[in-house]
């Protein structure tokens, strides 16, 4: 696929063959004191946008010591890539909370962002003093999307990679109402699925009907787009490297979408104003847990607990005598929770050379 090719066709790829735009790399190091103190260590790096538009990062405001450096590692298409990395560092004292979210508490998002509850329990033991560290990264739905992912192929990905290596010029119009139509289909989708979630959160106050109206009326709209116009205006803004009221037509028809969802929960299901808002804050935070969570897709975690004493059980990837650790990828929290266990032991009478000391 050439470099000129417009935003719909661009996203096309990323919807069949699951390319996210960026990439981020999270390691961490969690050193435990033989006091119980927790000390914090991060560093987060990857595209400025992949940083800074995603998940929610350690900031002053929620108690971290951070610090950001930003530079520009290449080019793309004659605009500068620009990279991002974020260090973080905080002290927990013994019995103190440890962090679950980097969310801020006030922000209308908070619970849509990664979620990891952290725990450290001391424990009294006749043979000595145990250290039990768990972490679980809650599991975030993704079977839903994905599903939809499978409804929009309608040709294999191999297929796809065929059309996507053709040259502009070499597309029929055939090629290009089918990517359209892909395109459209998957914005209706989304739309459906994030109304959907959004009324089942009001589901207690809504006629089941209710839903039939919107999803009656959002079919409308997608049936009633025109692919073919759609494919010759590609086809023209190809030509002349204008994309300006393909992209018009893009944002038309996402808002029709909207507008028909706003209409028909007005009209149909006598939404009265007060519920409008109420389901839009539901449907915006369902929009934005979906796109935290395509997102962290392709980040990679790298955890390392260092424990006071001697590891007596873990299920790390890899421990040594006092440190643990993890490496995964965002995939892995797709429908399912990422456990991270560790227990130490400091036997009673050993000396300060076992510990593992407490950062300054």
């Amino acid at each position: 696929m050439t470099a000129n090719r417009s935003l719909w066709a661009l996203a096309g790829a990323a919807v069949l063959l699951c390319v996210l735009a960026g990439c981020m790399r999270r390691k961490e190091t969690i050193t435990v004191a033989r006091d119980g103190r927790v000390n914090i260590s991060l560093e987060y790096d990857g595209g400025q946008a992949d940083v800074t538009e995603g998940d929610a990062m350690p900031s002053e405001a929620s108690g971290w010591q951070v610090a950001v450096e930003e530079s520009v590692s290449g080019t793309d298409n004659g605009e500068p890539t620009k990279e991002m990395t974020i260090t973080g560092a905080a002290t927990f004292g013994p019995g103190e909370p440890l962090p679950f979210t980097f969310g801020d508490p006030d922000d209308p998002y908070f619970d849509a962002y990664l979620r990891f509850p952290t725990t450290l329990t001391v424990e009294e033991r006749p043979d000595g003093t145990y250290y039990h560290f768990y972490r679980v990264y809650d599991g975030r739905p993704w079977a839903q999307i994905e599903a939809w992912r499978e409804m929009i192929k309608e040709f294999s990905e191999e297929q796809w990679k065929q059309l996507e290596a053709k040259e502009d010029s070499e597309l029929t119009h055939s090629d290009w109402t089918l990517m359209i139509q892909m395109l459209a289909t998957m914005e209706y989708v989304k739309i459906e699925n994030f109304a959907r979630w959004a009324l089942q959160d009001m589901l207690a106050e809504q006629p089941p009907t209710c839903w039939a109206h919107v999803v009656s009326a959002l079919r409308g709209v997608l049936e009633d787009l025109d692919m073919d116009h759609l494919a010759e205006l590609m086809v023209a803004s190809q030509a002349d490297a204008e994309y300006s009221a393909l992209e018009a037509e893009a944002d038309a028809f996402e808002a029709r979408l909207m507008e028909t969802v706003r209409l028909t929960l007005l009209d149909q299901c006598r939404f009265s104003r007060r519920d409008y808002d109420r389901f839009m804050e539901r449907f915006e935070w369902h929009q934005k847990r979906y796109e935290i969570t395509e997102d962290l897709g392709d980040d990679t975690f790298e955890i390392h607990v260092e424990m006071p004493g001697v590891i007596v059980a873990t299920n790390a990837d890899s421990h040594d005598e006092n440190e643990a650790n993890w490496e995964f990828d965002g995939k892995m929290l797709r429908d399912r929770v990422a456990e991270l266990m560790v227990t130490s032991r400091v036997t009673h009478g050993e000396g300060p050379e076992h510990d593992t000391p407490a950062a300054d």
